[in-house]
């Protein structure tokens, strides 16, 4: 583990803190080192460095944003993580939908009220209470209220949700029952406070965000869905386009989608230093990170009019509690075009009886199952730590398991966490047996792998099987565990001491028509 060596991370924390307490304070010292390196890898802009995520050159850019030009009949539901975001990713195609006689709603997840930075600006102080908190969530309505205004969506078709800031993926994974909901480490509650939530006291669930989003499509019957990335390194955005991508397949599968069915399409946000140049330059085009091209996403660039760039900018400064952060970064955006990609269903192949022998090898496997790749060495983390870098994930399905095999850059480490996200569509028991996989898996020495369930979860681990061998970890899970689903939710992630190194693209699998 070169990286966290040279940081002096210790592979074990003491368990008895009072006889330990110089290498515990060495170890605190050591992840706060390391996440402010993190910090400047994922989610912070920094001006001066050019990094892996620096964008590719225009020829690289695979193809326009053909036949989605918004037109008088459409209908553009956009759905943003947090205000400000749904200018960012999707402002100019917003403007120029307008005024092309289309209508637009937007549907703001979060009001962005977990910003510990801004409501210390705005509050001048040094410790924001829950009811600052609150207080910067109404500013930031305001401020995509203005921007919107702008842009030409009224404020009729815009729809604050009022769920948690940061906590839109512990909601997607912990709390997705009502009877479970989470509770705001900075609002301090557990259902929504403010009086203009789309739900009055929304209860903060994964159960509740999904049925506000089946209702809102349902009332709009949007043509277009524009939402945020599953690969954007923000928790709130992949748990949105999850969220979104859920209540999209659950409607499908009930029949009760409208017709025809809305193209779903995603946008980024936060890739590591991207974009790169940052500034405003509205003469410039935004080009893809580098590490996202090749690897099977389908790149729209949709060309903005020159009004529509200038506006775009003019909305972006009304986001005033951001702007006077990371005005440069947010400004970024305003250029001459806005990418997007097309949210896809991957069909599971079918294995041929008898199935495959979980063994960590693919010699079993179909040459005509391709893996779904991922993208490799895109920040110094996973440069660095290869056996947590995911390269492709491969799925295959017999009638009794569902299989996969999960490809590294460099040799699975005993050393690493990895952990395996299984969320089926429309099965009852969400955080149970029938409903979701959530387990842990260690690689050993001679092969096998140790899987354990997280502590909060009720997961029964009878039947599922896994082994390791050199680049490869084979999974094989009973599909009777997930509930037999038709769509399935499927993520991969690797962990050192708790340390985040790689996450798959958030993927939904096509089990079974229906």
């Amino acid at each position: 583990m070169k990286l966290f060596q040279y940081l002096k991370l210790p592979l074990r924390i003491p368990l008895n803190s009072q006889k330990s307490t110089p290498h515990i304070v060495q170890t605190i010292l050591a992840v706060v080192a390391f996440l402010l390196l993190c910090s400047h890898i994922f989610i912070i802009p920094v001006s001066h460095a050019r990094t892996l995520s620096e964008p590719v050159r225009a020829q690289e850019v695979v193809r326009g944003f053909k036949g989605i030009y918004p037109s008088a009949g459409d209908r553009i539901l956009v759905i943003a993580p947090h205000s400000d975001d749904e200018t960012l990713g999707a402002g100019g195609f917003l403007y120029d939908a307008v005024r092309c006689g289309a209508t637009a709603y937007v549907v703001l997840m979060t009001n962005g009220d977990g910003f510990t930075l801004a409501a210390d600006r705005e509050f001048r102080t040094l410790r924001a209470t829950s009811r600052k908190f609150v207080e910067l969530g109404y500013k930031r309505q305001g401020e995509s209220l203005d921007a919107l205004t702008i842009l030409g969506v009224p404020e009729k078709d815009i729809f604050f949700l009022g769920y948690p800031d940061k906590g839109l993926s512990l909601m997607w994974h912990e709390h997705w029952s009502m009877s479970s909901p989470y509770l705001s480490k900075y609002t301090k509650t557990s259902k929504s406070p403010y009086f203009n939530s789309y739900q009055p006291d929304a209860i903060y669930s994964g159960e509740d965000v999904v049925r506000d989003l089946e209702d809102i499509i349902l009332k709009v019957h949007p043509t277009i869905i524009l939402t945020a990335s599953p690969v954007d390194m923000h928790p709130d955005h992949w748990a949105t386009y999850n969220f979104t991508l859920y209540a999209v397949e659950h409607l499908d599968q009930k029949g009760m989608l409208p017709i025809p069915k809305p193209r779903v399409l995603w946008y980024l946000v936060h890739r590591g230093e991207w974009p790169h140049p940052k500034g405003f330059r509205p003469n410039s085009e935004l080009l893809p990170p580098k590490g996202l091209t090749g690897v099977g996403f389908n790149w729209f660039s949709y060309r903005l009019s020159n009004e529509a760039v200038v506006t775009k900018g003019e909305a972006i400064r009304k986001y005033k509690s951001q702007v006077s952060i990371m005005a440069r970064y947010l400004l970024s955006f305003a250029r001459t075009n806005e990418l997007f990609a097309e949210a896809t269903v991957t069909p599971v192949p079918d294995i041929p009886w008898p199935g495959l022998i979980i063994d960590g090898m693919l010699d079993d496997w179909s040459h005509d199952i391709k893996p779904m790749e991922e993208p490799i060495k895109d920040c110094i983390v996973r440069k660095v730590e290869g056996g947590g870098d995911f390269a492709g994930v491969l799925v295959g399905k017999d009638g009794k398991d569902l299989y996969l095999a999960i490809k590294l850059r460099t040799r699975a480490s005993r050393e690493i966490l990895y952990r395996l996200h299984l969320h089926s569509v429309g099965i009852r028991g969400h955080e149970g047996p029938e409903g979701d996989i959530d387990f842990t898996f260690r690689p050993q020495k001679s092969g096998p792998v140790y899987i354990v369930a997280p502590a909060r979860n009720n997961t029964r681990l009878e039947g599922i099987r896994a082994a390791s061998r050199d680049k490869i970890i084979e999974v094989a899970i009973p599909l009777g565990l997930l509930g037999n689903p038709q769509r399935l939710f499927l993520g991969v992630e690797s962990r050192f001491q708790g340390i985040i190194i790689d996450r798959t693209t958030w993927r939904v699998l096509k089990i079974c028509d229906g």
